[in-house]
């Protein structure tokens, strides 16, 4: 008979893989939230993920979406990047006063300042950044203007992760990892 120890340690495991499997559906699911447990995340105070310190590289992810953001960041980070992730525009617009990333990639669709103020704003300060844009509500009109607007691209939710880090590999000048 399995000690106490040892069947709090295999529930342990049987929820955080039951986590990880239903962050993967909420990405793949446009619209969905996170709460409870996952919001007091420490990674997630404040809005920002955690944060690597590697030169270049840079990514910064903007989505009000907290599964979103934590599972392209830890996608990413997996791939060798930096990363900083924000929960709003105007909290990628406070980050890009005193930072440039290399790349960003931004939610259109979110309260208060969203995606495309962001990427008008970061096109007249930084153009040289290039933005991707990721949204689960875009359409052909949507993909025009964002490009336009000087986006690199517009990635549907769901994405696929592959095309997400050959976007900014690319970008970035790195080879595929």
């Amino acid at each position: 008979m399995p000690s106490q120890k040892q069947a709090s340690r295999k529930d342990s495991r049987k929820n955080s893989a039951q986590n990880r499997q239903t962050a993967r559906e909420m990405v793949e699911t446009p619209g969905s939230q996170v709460v409870g447990s996952d919001a007091l995340h420490p990674a997630l105070v404040g809005g920002h993920l955690r944060k690597k310190t590697q030169p270049g590289a840079q990514v910064l992810v903007v989505d009000d979406e907290v599964v979103v953001r934590r599972v392209i960041t830890d996608y990413l980070e997996g791939k060798g990047y930096s990363v900083t992730a924000v929960d709003s525009g105007q909290a990628a617009l406070d980050y890009l006063e005193q930072s440039k990333p290399g790349i960003i990639l931004l939610d259109i669709f979110m309260p208060g300042v969203n995606g495309l103020e962001v990427l008008r704003q970061v096109k007249r300060g930084q153009p040289g950044v290039d933005v991707l844009v990721i949204s689960g509500f875009a359409d052909a009109e949507l993909e025009r203007k964002v490009r336009a607007l000087g986006a690199i691209d517009c990635l549907r939710k769901p994405f696929d992760f592959n095309t997400l880090h050959t976007l900014v590999a690319q970008r970035l000048g790195k080879s595929e990892r």
